[in-house]
């Protein structure tokens, strides 16, 4: 039984998304990730208004050690890319916590990744990374959340469930953000820390018995 989960965040959250802001029209396609020495190596289509500088774009970012175009097609380029291992990034996050990419597009929107794993396990691990990291990826594959909250089949606690609850009532999880962890603190009468905790532990709860149900029927 697979588990799939979507993810989404603005370009600007990651350090490969700085370069979009210097060429807007551009719009990345990550392929494949494959182990390579120390690191990976990342196979990606980018579009591009200027092929021909696609390699001097992305060696200047300094996420990568090399930078190689391995094909062309039009304005479209397949690029090889060997991922700096010093370096931190959502594709990091992904090839380190043994997940499937199924896809990942990456434009002026922002963030689109779609990932695939045997449990649910990957998927929180990949989303504590981003977290650690300050890379604010959201996940967008959910049920409404008032409608199972107050479930039980889908195992949260009464403390997981009510910070759930208003996290998702005062806005906590609209883009941009309505509310802060602070404000939710001095409502709940606890600490930022434990609220995160207990939104962290509730969504890992929620990705376990929404998503790989709803997968479950497809696969």
């Amino acid at each position: 039984m697979a588990t799939i989960a979507e993810f989404t965040a603005k370009a600007a959250d990651s350090p490969i998304g700085e370069l979009l802001a210097q060429f807007p029209d551009e719009t990345i396609e990550i392929e494949r990730l494959k182990e390579f020495d120390q690191s990976f190596a990342v196979y990606f289509w980018i579009t591009s208004p200027a092929p021909n500088s696609v390699e001097s774009e992305f060696t200047e970012l300094g996420l990568f050690t090399s930078v190689d175009v391995v094909d062309t097609l039009g304005d479209e380029v397949f690029v090889r890319a060997h991922w700096n291992p010093e370096r931190e990034g959502v594709l990091r996050g992904i090839f380190s916590a043994d997940v499937i990419l199924e896809s990942a597009i990456l434009s002026q929107d922002g963030w689109s990744i779609r990932l695939r794993a045997d449990t649910a396990e990957p998927l929180s691990v990949f989303q504590n990374y981003c977290l650690e990291h300050g890379f604010k990826m959201r996940m967008s594959r959910f049920p409404t959340l008032v409608q199972v909250f107050n479930s039980p089949e889908y195992n949260l606690s009464a403390e997981q469930r009510a910070g759930l609850a208003l996290a998702y009532e005062q806005g906590y999880f609209e883009e941009p953000r309505e509310t802060t962890l602070e404000e939710l603190a001095k409502t709940l009468e606890i600490t930022p820390e434990a609220v995160l905790a207990r939104i962290r532990k509730g969504e890992r709860n929620l990705i376990e018995n929404t998503v790989v149900r709803s997968v479950n029927e497809i696969s």
